[in-house]
């Protein structure tokens, strides 16, 4: 796609699919589709492009040229396609491992517009088995409307600097006090347990808001089926690869996810996973049991297990390596995907940014 901006002529791009019933008078022998053009690679997305076309509801409608078909690139992680499979997987340590690995992109997830003012989160997921087949669906979502959740999120995790009562809640006069860690910088085990609930809740809150109203392409998947498909894909830690159109300016603090379902009504059946007792000492310290495997909770398929329950393996920040790589669309020259961050022999100060104003 970003060559055919630099090349002329440009190739042509064939889109087969079955258009709906209109009403031609109501549309006046015109109306325009949106979609969204992807290339993977591995599940890395490479490119994506949306694509605005006119179509003509009526025999004889003439269409002007310059209205017909347009299709703008505005996401591009390598314009060369060159040695691609160096994009098949990732050499990356988790903590089961004593070396790192190669893992591939277990899921990838794109936040995009949809080309008519609206955006959604397209999901690809790679489910390995007998064979490998992808989960793929796309989710409407809304910046302006789920801005309560993430300022809920926001607070959540700012609140764990400070001591949290038995129902979880910080006070305005703990918030004004000094941070509650201790002088090796950590919190007690019981303080620990209520900042994973307070957490568990917010993350909880995010996947639904994330993949409830899933739309599953036709694959003839309830979007609740859909969802126990993707806890199954993440079973074990993994890559997860999200990527950002130019036009999708918001923030989603995907690390902040928590997979395992919270439900309101069953509350009183909440428990705090045993492998929180086991892994962490009284005084907060992280206990790591010899021989014992990270990639995920050693109860994870344990019945009770699988809704209401507190376990830090249900994030996915502690859980998965998340990456974003940065669209190069706008480098002014044919640019291939950055592999290194360069550095002097020494590094004396790390500079990390958010994209969120509200941090």
């Amino acid at each position: 796609f970003w060559l055919a901006y630099h090349l002329q002529p440009p190739g042509p791009v064939v889109l087969p699919l079955t258009a709906p019933t209109v009403d031609a008078e109501a549309t006046g022998g015109m109306r325009r589709a949106y979609g969204r053009l992807n290339l993977y690679y591995e599940n890395n997305l490479l490119q994506s492009a949306v694509v605005n076309a006119a179509v003509a509801t009526q025999p004889g409608t003439a269409l002007a040229e310059d209205a017909r078909l347009r299709i703008d690139v505005d996401y591009v992680l390598t314009a060369t396609y060159a040695e691609l499979q160096a994009l098949k997987t990732r050499q990356v340590h988790f903590e089961a491992e004593g070396d790192p690995g190669e893992h591939p992109v277990r899921l990838s997830l794109m936040m995009n517009s949809n080309g008519n003012g609206g955006h959604r989160i397209v999901v690809k997921a790679r489910q390995d088995g007998q064979g490998t087949r992808d989960l793929v669906g796309h989710t409407p979502y809304d910046p302006q409307a789920v801005g309560a959740i993430l300022q809920n999120a926001r607070d959540a995790l700012f609140d764990c600097y400070f001591e949290r009562d038995e129902f979880g809640v910080v006070t305005e006069a703990q918030r004004d006090g000094p941070p509650a860690f201790t002088d090796k910088n950590r919190k007690s085990l019981a303080q620990f347990k209520r900042d994973l609930g307070t957490l568990a809740i917010q993350g909880s809150a995010l996947f639904s808001l994330a993949f409830d109203h899933v739309k599953t392409d036709g694959s003839g998947l309830t979007p609740a089926i859909w969802q126990r498909e993707l806890i199954k894909t993440l079973r074990e830690s993994a890559v997860i690869q999200i990527t950002r159109v130019s036009s999708a300016n918001y923030v989603f603090p995907w690390s902040l996810v928590y997979e395992y379902p919270l439900i309101t009504a069953e509350r009183g059946e909440w428990r705090v996973c045993k492998i929180v007792n086991e892994e962490w000492a009284q005084d907060g310290t992280r206990q790591q049991p010899a021989g014992e495997t990270h990639k995920r909770c050693k109860y994870h398929d344990e019945p009770w297990h699988q809704k209401n329950v507190i376990c830090p393996y249900g994030f996915w920040g502690l859980k998965h390596i998340i990456e974003e790589p940065q669209s190069i669309q706008d480098s002014p020259t044919v640019a291939d995907v950055g592999r290194r961050v360069h550095f002097a022999d020494k590094l004396d100060l790390a500079v990390s940014i958010t994209e969120d104003p509200a941090l």
